[in-house]
């Protein structure tokens, strides 16, 4: 089954502009919520997917509450949440 699902999407690797827009993300998430810089670093990987994400120019599909909050303050972050 592991292999059949990888088959089905298309694995992207992050790549230097996702970089760069993970940074940009990350500042604002920061500024916007006013999270602790101990606190974010916990959502590091949040950040370099949807950096990718918008790199891409791909839709990023998740149920979690934090692509909601970037969303609503990034229009260039397609997010798309499946289970409502």
């Amino acid at each position: 089954m592991k292999n059949s699902l990888k088959e089905s999407f298309t694995l992207l690797p992050l790549t230097e502009g996702g970089a760069e827009i993970f940074g940009d993300l990350k500042t604002s998430y920061r500024e916007i919520t006013g999270i602790s810089q101990k606190a974010i670093s916990s959502h590091n990987v949040d950040f370099m997917l949807v950096g990718s994400a918008i790199a891409e120019e791909a839709i990023l599909v998740s149920n979690d509450t934090i692509f909601q909050t970037i969303h609503k303050n990034n229009k260039d972050f397609r997010f798309e949440n499946w289970t409502v």
